[in-house]
């Protein structure tokens, strides 16, 4: 878990930017996610140094893995979002209207999936904000009487901007996904935590839609 911890320590250096992860799996601590700022002066440098291979090497892979596995591609509708104890009289916007794409590497494993994604929508602010990322996760088959659904569980990692967050600089973070649907199409849902003074925890949904399979 340290390494985990260490790993994250270096991506926030690297782009000098807020990051999000969920350090209750390495400490006691309320199970609060904790926002890393740093002085932004180094940025473009870092982003050609850590950033770009790690993107150059997922291409080759997503690439090679292209004639081995038969992959999925989604359109995602954004989103519905649920806001947790809004303070008294704040206004927050909970229809996050956008859209994105979201592509699986199908067979990829048994029970793992792994996929990349990208997207915008309107925030609890009504700004736009944008995202791109990928992630993976473990799919559980349900009992074949309920219409083929199947129940997904993962992580999502992303690079993202908003408004309110250092004035639309992008910042990366992890977040926990779930998802429940069938062949044809899925409900995405993911916590996200409190990342601002003015913020506060929220549930976010997106609809999936099968667009092709390669």
């Amino acid at each position: 878990m340290t390494e985990g911890l260490q790993a994250i320590g270096v991506l926030s250096h690297a782009f000098q930017t807020p990051v999000i992860f969920p350090i209750d799996l390495l400490s006691n601590s309320n199970n609060k996610l904790r926002v890393v700022n740093m002085p932004a002066q180094t940025r473009l440098d870092n982003l050609y140094k850590y950033f770009l291979p790690i993107l150059w090497l997922s291409l080759i892979l997503i690439f090679n893995a292209q004639s081995v596995y038969a992959n999925e591609l989604h359109f995602v509708l954004n989103g519905k979002s649920v806001h947790i104890e809004k303070k008294p009289n704040q206004t927050l916007n909970e229809r996050n209207l956008g859209v994105g794409f979201q592509y699986e590497f199908q067979n990829f494993h048994k029970y793992w999936t792994p996929f990349i994604n990208v997207g915008g929508f309107s925030d609890s602010y009504e700004k736009p904000s944008y995202y791109i990322g990928g992630g993976v996760f473990h799919r559980y088959k349900l009992p074949s009487q309920l219409l083929g659904l199947h129940f997904d569980a993962g992580l999502t990692g992303f690079m993202m901007t908003k408004a309110d967050i250092n004035d639309n600089e992008p910042f990366p973070g992890i977040l926990p996904i779930i998802s429940i649907g069938n062949n044809m199409a899925a409900l995405n849902i993911t916590y996200v935590p409190k990342i601002t003074d003015e913020g506060t925890d929220l549930w976010f949904m997106q609809l999936k839609l099968k667009l092709a399979k390669f």
